[in-house]
């Protein structure tokens, strides 16, 4: 980000990114994500721990607050920085002969230069959505036209893939059937050899019953 802490003077408060992040409202990857989209420098310790101003704490608030508006953080960089640049000669210089500037007053001063930036970003981003409503409106037809197009696809895809499988099966089916009749017949023929000599067994045996009651 464009300001420099060392030329503020700021000497406030400091705290871990668990902190800032409660106070921000959000947590602390969303922290992380945002300084790494938004190119923020925030300081480090000796055992490379993050630590916070209040001065970067009311800059990730401003962020999120444009966020909640509907701004992309690409959009927001862009426009802080813009918006900093623009504010950085609003600052009050510290003269030699004119005394120094609490740090209270330095804090409150950059307190008014965020509230500005953060009013304009808020309604440069509605007339920008006002104005492209219509678009958004049309694109949003478009693009549920497609999506309705594209889940019929989907869904006739679905039925032939149920319709290939059915007649997949239907076919499996018929080759085992096909397989298992010839295994019946050849079962069929081979109860009625069986029986055919059972039988015959029979037969000889009341035959030779009929020889030996004749002898007697």
């Amino acid at each position: 980000m464009i300001f420099d802490r060392e030329a503020m003077g700021m000497n406030e408060p400091y705290y871990t990114i668990k902190e800032a992040a409660e106070k921000v409202g959000v947590e602390t990857h969303v922290l992380r994500y945002w300084e790494e989209e938004l190119k923020m420098e925030i300081h480090r310790n000796q055992m490379g721990h993050r630590y916070y101003t209040e001065h970067d704490v009311d800059l990730l608030c401003m962020v999120r607050k444009l966020k909640d508006k509907g701004m992309q953080l690409k959009a927001i960089r862009s426009y802080i920085d813009k918006r900093c640049a623009e504010s950085k000669n609003e600052l009050v210089p510290v003269k030699a002969n004119s005394g120094i500037m609490s740090n209270e007053e330095k804090l409150a001063q950059f307190q008014r230069v965020m509230n500005r930036i953060l009013s304009n970003a808020i309604k440069e981003n509605n007339e920008l959505i006002g104005r492209s409503a219509g678009e958004h409106a049309a694109d949003a037809v478009v693009t549920r036209i497609q999506g309705m197009t594209k889940e019929q696809e989907e869904r006739q895809e679905e039925r032939f893939r149920k319709l290939d499988q059915t007649l997949r099966e239907i076919q499996l089916a018929r080759k085992e059937a096909a397989a298992t009749r010839p295994i019946d017949r050849r079962r069929q023929q081979r109860l009625k050899r069986k029986g055919k000599q059972q039988y015959q067994e029979c037969v000889t045996e009341e035959e030779t019953k009929e020889i030996a009651a004749e002898k007697n």
